[in-house]
């Protein structure tokens, strides 16, 4: 029988009963192998988790930014007139000040939400 690299010898005594012999000096090459798969195993995880964004969800924006169907739903209700409604009403008067600015000519109306 093969485990990992070593070759252990399965021997069976007279009455029936198996035995493995195992060669000396193997435990700390198979201690040593599991060490550094672990590692190695702990440094790919440390890797994914990283990539992971985590906290809270905030619509703050703090200045950047950001599409608007990321702080708000936007929806087309009729072919003149487009319905914006953002996920946080405290953000409204700052939503509408950024779509006055913006280079396309829009004119919101507020109705409150």
């Amino acid at each position: 029988m093969i485990i990992g690299l070593y070759i252990l010898e399965i021997l069976e005594d007279e009455g029936g009963v198996s035995t493995i012999e195992v060669p000396t000096n193997v435990g700390p090459n198979i201690k040593a192998s599991a060490v550094s798969q672990m590692e190695a195993a702990m440094a790919a995880l440390s890797v994914e988790l990283s990539k992971l964004r985590t906290g809270r969800a905030s619509p703050e924006t703090g200045g950047v930014k950001m599409p608007l169907n990321r702080i708000a739903l936007v929806s087309v209700l009729d072919p003149k007139t487009l319905s914006v409604n953002p996920y946080d009403p405290e953000t409204l008067k700052q939503l509408e000040n950024a779509i006055v600015s913006s280079p396309l000519g829009l004119n919101p109306k507020t109705d409150g939400e």
